[in-house]
């Protein structure tokens, strides 16, 4: 059914009998041993004629096991942990709740796919965003699998996704930004105060803020020819991906960004690696992050990004350097634009000295706020 491991540049494939058909398959791993055992691992988890597609997502359900991230990864991609949890869930919640689940996975046809999908908007309660999420779930494991050939044919193929209009995300109105950070006693602590404070006059992700160490802040930057720029520069190349584990950015680049003159007035002092983080140097978790900003405000912290991004529209910010400061993806480029499109992070400063404009309208506001950072 499936040949001795043989190694090709430095990793060890194999052969398979799927479907009739004889393919090659991948351990991913370097050593004889290792590849021996993934192969065990793989003929028993997998009998193409009976297993179910409740057995055969399972490796899905986990980002170190998933077929789809080593592949996304080996094409010099990113897929995020959070991410694969998500579909995890749609799973457990939805697919392994129904019948389709103990169905075989290439018996399994594109009248079933239909037949599960019309179950899937009753039990959601017509809430077509969850359902249309749920089936893109299913719809990518199928695609998965057949790209894999483990099945002769993916049955949601030619079906068109469940229609539904996606949420508008809440961002907080200007005047509430503004009064918000000029008034530190609003928040349950001067560190609150001074992560949320951050947050809002950067732009960046929760995972992000949390994980940023006081190396990546520099004074200056310096280009490819050794010209330095005046001003202070925050390197984001790094971001928590769950558990304490540090991994790249969602965007999967780094990206240098010159910060806002105000935001070194509102830093804690310099006392471990981490710039924000509780007393002993433990880093700052998402309960920590909810449950703090859940005292000043209704609306989700990551609403601050948003924010942001909405009014330095309104402020009249080019495009290109917003997405570029905040780390959004440049698919509006086309490839022949992103190759030619270069911009350098002094190029941004117009975004860092447009911020403070709009959450600081008034002088007095920068004093005030001022005065709060050493009370």
């Amino acid at each position: 059914m499936y040949s001795k491991p043989y190694k090709r540049n430095g990793i060890y494939y194999f052969k398979v009998t799927i479907n009739g058909k004889r393919v090659q398959r991948s351990t991913g791993k370097r050593t004889s041993r290792e590849a021996q055992k993934y192969i065990r691992d793989f003929i028993d988890q997998l009998d193409y004629e009976q297993i179910t597609l409740r057995k055969y997502v399972q490796p899905y359900l986990k980002y170190e096991t998933s077929p789809r991230v080593r592949r996304v990864i080996s094409e010099g991609r990113t897929i995020g942990k959070r991410y694969i949890e998500t579909q995890a869930s749609y799973f457990r919640r939805f697919v392994f709740e129904d019948n389709i689940a103990d169905i075989p996975i290439s018996k399994i046809t594109s009248a079933d796919i239909i037949d599960f999908r019309s179950r899937l908007i009753s039990k959601t309660h017509a809430h077509m965003n969850t359902a249309g999420k749920v089936f893109m779930a299913l719809k990518s494991v199928f695609s998965e699998a057949k790209r894999r050939q483990d099945i002769p044919a993916d049955p949601t193929a030619g079906l068109n996704p469940i229609q539904y209009e996606k949420q508008v995300r809440s961002i907080l109105p200007l005047h509430e930004i503004v009064k918000l950070f000029s008034t530190p006693e609003l928040f349950p602590s001067k560190l609150a105060y001074q992560v949320f404070r951050f947050a809002a006059f950067t732009g960046a992700r929760q995972s992000e803020v949390l994980a940023i160490r006081w190396d990546q802040i520099d004074d200056s930057w310096a280009d490819m020819f050794g010209e330095k720029f005046n001003g202070t520069f925050l390197t984001i190349n790094r971001a928590w991906k769950g558990k304490g584990e540090v991994g790249a950015p969602k965007s999967g680049k780094e990206r240098i960004i010159p910060l806002a003159p105000s935001i070194m007035d509102h830093l804690p002092e310099k006392k471990h690696e981490l710039v924000f983080c509780h007393d002993n140097g433990k880093r700052l978790g998402e309960t920590w992050w909810r449950k703090n900003w859940i005292k000043v405000s209704d609306t989700k912290a990551h609403a601050l990004r948003h924010a942001l991004n909405s009014y330095l529209i309104k402020d009249g910010q080019p495009l290109q350097y917003i997405q570029q400061y905040m780390g959004w993806s440049r698919k509006s480029l086309t490839r022949v634009q992103e190759g030619y499109t270069h911009i350098h992070p002094p190029d941004l400063n117009c975004i860092a000295s447009a911020i403070d404009r709009i959450y600081l309208p008034k002088q007095e506001d920068r004093k005030i706020i001022q005065f709060s950072r050493n009370a």
